[in-house]
């Protein structure tokens, strides 16, 4: 949702990205990889602008809050993963995981809004 709100046309602002100051982090540096501070602000150039979540599929929007965790880790154990070594696209590989994943996503979350 995040890159949909920076990227929209419809808003004007500015990021402000500097390091954390010596003394702020919270564990050992690493120095390869310094963490930042950064700071967004923005503002819609049209007061009714809405956004709408375009890159939310509702019929996948899960609760996650109010999942069965137990019965999402049974079911996945239980699957039978043999099918996809006789898949010869890495495309067919990846639909087959994720039927099988939303399958039992479907079975252990509710949606969100029930």
């Amino acid at each position: 949702m995040l890159d949909v709100v920076l990227t929209s046309p419809e808003l004007s602002g500015a990021a402000v990205v500097r390091a954390v100051p010596p003394g702020a982090e919270l564990t050992k540096i690493d120095p390869y990889h310094p963490p930042l501070d950064v700071k967004v602000t923005y503002a819609f150039t049209k007061q009714d602008t809405v956004l709408p979540p375009s890159n939310i599929n509702t019929s996948r929007d899960w609760n996650f809050a109010k999942a069965d965790f137990l019965g999402v880790y049974q079911f996945i154990n239980n699957i039978d993963w043999t099918p996809l070594y006789a898949l010869s696209t890495v495309n067919a590989a990846l639909d087959f995981f994720y039927n099988k994943i939303y399958d039992v996503f479907d079975q252990c979350i509710p949606k969100k809004g029930t």
